[in-house]
């Protein structure tokens, strides 16, 4: 599975969640058996280590799993800037694999 390149743009100190939907052959996936699912924050696009990881978020499905849907909640302290990210879950073999991944933007709202 290759994972897919999403570009994600919110307002900091938005909290709504960020949904992904985990596709093969454009169809949603059965993840019901997978685990472990995780976002990674990072202001750098090839970090060596997480020395400087903003943040790391635990994903939960959204509904039984055969939708193929896994929601994040997002922080309110997101800091405003150009960060990098990536999706990755546990499939039932118990093979980490990354589903998706791209640049986040968080701009800086006007409302404090």
């Amino acid at each position: 599975m290759e994972p897919t390149k999403i570009e994600i743009e919110r307002r900091r100190g938005d909290t709504w969640p960020l949904v992904f939907v985990i596709n093969s052959d454009r169809r949603p996936l059965n993840i019901a058996a997978w685990t472990n699912w995780r976002m990674a924050i990072n202001p750098h696009r090839s970090p060596t280590d997480t020395s400087e990881q903003i943040a790391e978020l635990t994903g939960e499905l959204t509904t039984d799993g055969r939708d193929g849907r896994v929601t994040f909640p997002v922080p309110e302290s997101l800091p405003a800037g150009a960060h990098w990210y990536d999706v990755q879950g546990t499939d039932a073999n118990g093979a980490d694999i990354t589903v998706a991944f791209g640049q986040l933007k968080v701009v800086q709202d006007i409302t404090k």
